[in-house]
Parts: C-alpha cells; sequence; structure tokens
C-alpha cells in the first residue's frame, strides 16, 4: 500500500488515515480545538436558507425553453459555427438550452463531489473545529445538491451524465487521503471556478429562477473557499521547495483538467447527436 504523505503546518489541519476512527477517540483530542474557523462557523447562521422553502426559492417558476434561451446567444460558442447557424430558430433555442443543461449538470455533479468531499475531512481532520467547519460546508452542499437536482428537474427532467474528465477528476479527489490534495483540488480550484461561474450565470442569465438560485449559492461558496484560504495562509510560506512542487503540480493537474472539462467539445457530445453535429468536425 502507498504511504500516505501528509503535507501539515498548522496542527489545525492534522489528519490520520480514513479508515483510524480511534484516533478521534483520543481524549486530549478533544480539547486541543483550534479557533481558526470559530468565525466562519459562527457566521453558517447568517446565511442559511433552505431549497425546500418557497419564502427562499420557488422552482415552480415558469421558464420558456422553447422560444428563450437561458442564457445570451453570445455566452454559448456553438452558435458562431456555420453548422449550428444553418438550424431553425427552434433548434438553434434548444441547443443553446441543452448546452446550459449539461453546464448546470456538471455543477450539479461538482456539489455532489464538494459534498462527499467535505464528509471525508470529517473522517481525516483531527481538530475538532476543522471537523465541525467540514459537518458545516457537508450540510450546505447538501442544500446546494438539493437545490440544482430541483433547478434541472424543474426545466428538464433529469441532469445529463457527467463527463469523463470533471467524473475522474471528482472522483481523485473526494477519494485522496492527503488534505492538501483534496483542500487544493476542491476548496481553491474547483470552488473557486465555481464561483466566477455562479457570478456569471447570476450576472447574465435571461431565467430568474437561475439568478436568485446563484445568488443563493454564493452566500455559501465564498465561506468555503475562505477554508482553503486559511489553509494557504498557514501552509504556503512554510513549506520547503520540494513540498512547493509537489503542491504546485498537483494544482496545475486539476487546474488543467478542469480547463480541458470546460472547453473540449467532446465532453459534451452528449447533447450534441439529436441535432444531427459532430463533435469531431
Amino acid at each position: 500500500m502507498t504511504e500516505i504523505r501528509q503535507i501539515t503546518k498548522d496542527n489545525a489541519y492534522d489528519a490520520v488515515a480514513p479508515d483510524d476512527f480511534p484516533a478521534m477517540m483520543e481524549v486530549d483530542r478533544y480539547n486541543a480545538r483550534s479557533t481558526a474557523f470559530d468565525k466562519i462557523i459562527s457566521a453558517t447562521h447568517d446565511h442559511f436558507w433552505d431549497p425546500l422553502d418557497v419564502k427562499y426559492i420557488d422552482f415552480t417558476e415558469p421558464f420558456d425553453l422553447e422560444n428563450q434561451m437561458i442564457m445570451p446567444e453570445e455566452m454559448v460558442p456553438e452558435l458562431k459555427l456555420p453548422c449550428v447557424q444553418a438550424l431553425d430558430r427552434k433548434s438553434q433555442v434548444k441547443l443553446a438550452n441543452e448546452s446550459a443543461r449539461w453546464a448546470l449538470s456538471s455543477i450539479l455533479h461538482g456539489e455532489q463531489g464538494a459534498l462527499n468531499l467535505s464528509a471525508s475531512l470529517c473522517h481525516i481532520l483531527r481538530d475538532p473545529g476543522a471537523q465541525e467547519y467540514a459537518a458545516n460546508q457537508t450540510r450546505e452542499e447538501a442544500r446546494h445538491v438539493t437545490a440544482f437536482a430541483k433547478y434541472v428537474q424543474a426545466r428538464w427532467g433529469k441532469p445529463l451524465p457527467v463527463g469523463t474528465t470533471l467524473g475522474g477528476l471528482l472522483t481523485d479527489i473526494v477519494r485522496a487521503p492527503e488534505v492538501y490534495k483534496k483542500i487544493v483540488g476542491m476548496q481553491m480550484l474547483v470552488e473557486g471556478l465555481a464561483m466566477g461561474a455562479f457570478a456569471t450565470l447570476y450576472a447574465k442569465s435571461n431565467d430568474p429562477l437561475l439568478v436568485k438560485l446563484t445568488q443563493l449559492v454564493m452566500t455559501d461558496e465564498a465561506f468555503h473557499h475562505k477554508f482553503g484560504k486559511i489553509w494557504a495562509d498557514r501552509t504556503i510560506p512554510n513549506l520547503s521547495q520540494e513540498e512547493q512542487n509537489i503542491i504546485e503540480d498537483w494544482a496545475a493537474e486539476c487546474f488543467q483538467t478542469l480547463l480541458f472539462n470546460l472547453v473540449n467539445p467532446e465532453q459534451k457530445q452528449v447533447i450534441y447527436g439529436e441535432f444531427g453535429l459532430d463533435w469531431q468536425k
């Protein structure tokens, strides 16, 4: 079995193996709680919302998918292709909305990854404060999964399958026993890119329901990214050159994978067949 190498520069991020539950029952651990996460834990109540309560968001709000694009035309790169421009208007609208469906399905899969990753941190982080924060984030990611699932259901019935690139990366991050891989991969890169995506959807979407949803989700995600920033502030300045190289290589690998998922038509091929389009041409 490959040895797990944790790169820990602060006791708040000290970790044990995922199957080492006895370490969690060591009596001295309970009183060795870091205060690093207390503010973001306390703030949980300030940004509470419930995707199942219409006082916060109503998923029955209608939208004309046949005649209106969820995102503006300039945000749909396929519409610039001559083969797509040759389609009739309703087909162009449908393709644009299927592209939005693919993007929102990817976001949903990403939120599921964030949920499972946050839960996995509870199994390995020794610090009670870090565990409590991870448990809070798990709860918030769970409501994101519920919310995006309900949005996709309201607009299309069900999500599209996860692409192999994104699915593989999420699986690697969730399964990784190393804390740095989880935090760099999810809290910093995936969550950071997600915030950019949510900001774009909030600013540009033609669907008021999606605008409201992303507004609510962003209130949570800012705190999730903060957890990664605390790790970076306490870790990066204290790394050896070798450790820095290891973390930078992992960050580059994750970013390259995410970029590939965003721009590669192979990952979106599931939506093209209906319109007679070949992703390879």
